[in-house]
């Protein structure tokens, strides 16, 4: 058949298309099905000594390969999934080895300079990610960097269900002057203190979040027996499925909470608020804590914002994108009474869709409610970026016209979106713990509690069911190195509630009744002033110490100086402490300091103490009915009792009994 010049042309060139897309598409699935080692091994990598080591990855499913590690091979075939894994004997600590991947297609991949020794998890919040870069100390002295300890950083990810996979990874690193400065300083001086004595590999890995809450750290399992969070773990399923109907649910749920505590008070999400004699915000907006004339000078806690803006009929009939910019640090937002987005994140911009239906013609009404914790807050800005996209591209500009209310009644704590990343419930641990699922490790530490202070009263359950949690997934036997919290804020005045305390007193419990748990005491070796203390050496050292006290056979103190009961006889309580082989004492004066005792009403008061025969005795003569003892019951205590090692006698507190006849 004969075919015009051009139709030839023309057929000619489809026949090229096609063939240029089915190469594209038979070489992507090719190269998406080659066989590859999970994104957890790298080049670099430490091999937990001494137990078996499993290594997996991905194929084409019913793939055949062969995997190697030292002298050692394992073949396998990749299941209808596409999953492989191989299991190699344990193996002492040294190296380097190489790990090596060999498929049907006659490509080999090798991952080089593997050691084998111990691999630590650091885990928690920013006093885990607080980097070396800024110690106050010469850490720099490249001498004291050795490059058999390996380094890796988990990138911040959260999911609503558990990951097999980090999305983002970077590799293991070896430790040098480049790599070690924006690493975790507890946990490197951690390795590197009891690197002294063991002499092997350290492999580090750090997953870690500021700001974060132990619930996002929890899997969906760990939390499912506490009925407080079946709310959040539900409204997180229902996200996973449909972001919308969550989004609804979660808002009708914080509309009924602000309701509760202001009965028929009007809403201030609805369009038909009054607003008028609400002051309007500084056309700059930015942290509220720095307006002048508004109420909000320092303030921390919540603020409503509304503005109204007009739309012609094309643009009410399209959907489009609210740019809010940054919120600090949580925001509930509604157009015309509709919610819209609602998000946790102080570094966030907002970027809301907003479905067709819910813009109209004329006057729209925009309202965000936004709450901090802590420093900043508020519509951040800058107002050039505060705006209503459409899809052409075009936008109508929001940035002006802000009225504000600020929230003076006490509200507390609203409730965080499940699904946020720090904030909300089991997303941490999805994203950033579930993957290491299987990968060998020596043991945590866990470093976090700041975030939990204002509800400590449920800390001591959630970690003790945190570390069980983990050890399902990452291995029954695991030990836990808690890191206590430091003092932080003012010096104590009169007797008072602490959640600090609370916090430290529940991390020291939660240890002593595990065996496979030690604590590192850190109050008195921080600034009280600062959040963030730079004195990670001594926590690096403290807390190889718990290591190698967790060891059967050695000695160091594993749980801090632990207070067993407190015993009343007379007008006397006495306060039993465990044996620790070392006596206790007192520095910088003559009796012991911080404790208090508190009566049948709930009332604290501070009481005389002196310390004999390892057993401090509470003058109880004020005291008609003492229940309870308390001891640096603070944010900032003043301790001066120290037991073994010279460590502090940390916060706790006792019930009084009665001494037995």
């Amino acid at each position: 058949m004969n075919y015009p010049i051009m139709k030839n042309k023309d057929l000619l060139l489809h026949i090229l298309l096609v063939f240029v897309t089915i190469t594209a598409l038979w070489s992507g699935t090719a190269s998406a099905m080659e066989p590859a080692f999970s994104s957890l091994f790298s080049s670099h990598m430490v091999l937990q000594r001494e137990r078996p080591i499993s290594v997996w990855g991905s194929a084409t499913p019913g793939a055949e390969m062969r995997v190697s590690l030292a002298e050692h091979v394992q073949n396998v075939r990749a299941d209808k999934s596409g999953n492989w894994s191989a299991e190699f004997p344990a193996l002492p600590a040294g190296g380097p080895h190489r790990l090596e991947l060999a498929g049907t297609d006659g490509l080999v991949r090798v991952l080089e300079n593997i050691l084998i020794g111990e691999v630590w998890l650091c885990s928690g919040q920013s006093n885990t990610e607080y980097p070396m870069a800024n110690l106050n100390e010469p850490w720099r002295d490249t001498a004291k960097i050795d490059s058999s300890i390996r380094l890796l950083t988990v990138e911040h990810d959260s999911s609503t269900k558990p990951l097999a996979e980090f999305t983002e990874v970077s590799g293991w690193e070896i430790a040098t002057a480049d790599t070690v400065p924006s690493f975790s300083a507890a946990c490197y001086l951690f390795a590197r203190a009891l690197q002294n004595d063991r002499r092997i590999p350290f492999g580090l890995i750090d997953a870690s979040w500021g700001g974060s809450s132990i619930e996002a750290w929890i899997s969906a399992r760990g939390l499912k027996p506490l009925d407080e969070f079946q709310r959040a773990l539900e409204l997180n399923e229902v996200h996973g499925r449909d972001t919308g109907k969550a989004l609804q649910a979660y808002v009708h749920d914080w509309k009924a909470w602000w309701r509760a505590a202001r009965d028929d008070e009007p809403a201030p999400w609805k369009a038909d608020f009054e607003d008028n004699n609400w002051p309007a915000a500084p056309p700059q907006l930015g942290d509220w804590r720095k307006w002048a004339g508004m109420g909000t000078k320092g303030f921390t806690g919540m603020v409503w914002y509304r503005k109204s803006f007009d739309l012609n009929a094309a643009q009410a009939k399209q959907g489009a994108v609210l740019e809010l910019s940054i919120i600090d640090e949580v925001d509930v937002t509604w157009i015309n009474g509709k919610p819209v987005g609602a998000m946790f994140g102080w570094d966030t911009p907002r970027n809301y869709r907003v479905e067709p239906g819910v813009l109209k013609a004329g006057t729209n009404v925009l309202a965000v409610n936004a709450y901090n914790s802590w420093a900043a807050g508020g519509l951040i800005g800058p107002p050039g970026k505060i705006r209503l996209v459409f899809p052409d591209g075009s936008h109508v500009p929001l940035g002006e016209g802000w009225r504000v209310q600020r929230v003076t009644d006490p509200t507390g704590r609203p409730p965080m979106t499940p699904w946020s990343s720090i904030t909300g419930v089991t997303g941490l641990f999805n994203a950033m713990i579930a993957p290491l699922s299987g990968y060998g490790l020596s043991g945590v530490l866990w470093y976090q509690g700041e975030s939990n202070t204002g509800r400590a009263h449920s800390y001591e359950n959630l970690l003790a069911l945190m570390i069980s949690d983990w050890r399902q997934s990452l291995g029954e036997l695991l030990p836990f190195i808690v890191i206590q919290l430091p003092e932080f804020g003012p010096l104590p005045g009169i007797p008072t509630d602490s959640g600090w305390a609370r916090i430290r007193d529940a991390q020291q419990r939660v240890a002593a009744a595990d065996p496979l748990s030690g604590l590192v005491v850190t109050v008195g070796s921080a600034d009280a002033s600062d959040i963030h203390p730079p004195n990670k050496r001594i926590i690096g050292v403290r807390a190889a110490s718990v290591a190698r006290g967790l060891v059967p056979g050695n000695d160091e103190v594993t749980d801090g100086i632990v207070p067993l009961r407190a015993l009343r006889m007379g007008q006397e309580v006495t306060v039993h402490f465990a044996d620790t082989g070392m006596p206790l004492f007192v520095s910088g004066a003559a009796t012991p300091a911080a404790f208090e005792l508190c009566d049948d009403l709930g009332a604290c008061h501070y009481v005389e103490a002196r310390l004999e025969q390892n057993r401090v005795l509470l003058n109880a003569s004020d005291i008609a009915e003492p229940v309870e003892v308390r001891h640096a019951w603070a944010n900032a205590p003043i301790i001066n009792l120290h037991g073994a090692e010279g460590l502090p006698v940390s916060s706790f507190r006792l019930p009084v009994e009665n001494a037995p006849d």
